[in-house]
């Protein structure tokens, strides 16, 4: 998860970076295509000089009027100061690298404790569920067996009814029989 976030943030600032680059990189290009615009416009108009003119321009007396500095001694603390810069950039560099490094590794750390923090509690959590289960299944077990007792017994006074009943028929179907017995020669046949 940290990853995904250090990693997206690293891909956000490169894109800002490029923008910030193509931003520069077409302000740069407009003013130098305006530049170069004007300069060809200033050439432009000037096909009528002659020979001549051009002579003049590139005499040897147009060349005392210019000056030189020397730019030797320059170019060596110019030197000396990019060294310098690029040693402070890449050391720069090494600790921001190093100060994400860190920052990502707390993060992985505080999210390895969340994960076990997590797993913790949800074992804990079906552990309790199962001791519930296990406590409420001889309390079912129990109340199945009185419903079974129960059904069993009440089963049984069913039976006991029933036979009860059919004697009672029988002895009533006995003496209904032997109240009216029906002589020979009463017979219909």
């Amino acid at each position: 998860m940290a990853k995904k976030k250090f990693g997206r943030i690293v891909a956000l600032a490169a894109v800002i970076g490029t923008a910030a680059a193509a931003v520069s990189y077409f302000l740069k290009y407009k003013s130098f295509s305006k530049e170069l615009d004007e300069d060809f416009h200033d050439f432009e108009g000037n096909e009528d000089e002659t020979e001549e003119d051009m002579e003049e321009l590139n005499s040897l007396d147009a060349a005392p009027e210019r000056k030189y500095t020397a730019l030797f001694h320059k170019k060596d603390e110019a030197v000396e100061k990019l060294k310098g810069a690029a040693g402070q950039a890449a050391e720069k560099a090494k600790s921001a690298a190093t100060i994400a490094k860190d920052k990502a590794k707390v993060v992985a750390e505080k999210a390895a404790e969340k994960a076990k923090s997590f797993s913790r509690e949800a074992a804990e959590t079906v552990e309790e569920a199962a001791e519930e289960a296990a406590e409420k299944v001889p309390e079912a077990a129990e109340v199945f067996e009185e419903v079974t007792d129960d059904a069993a017994s009440a089963a049984a006074e069913t039976a006991n009814a029933v036979e009860e009943a059919v004697e009672k028929a029988a002895d009533t179907v006995e003496q209904a029989a032997g109240d009216t017995t029906i002589e020979e020669d009463q017979k219909p046949f």
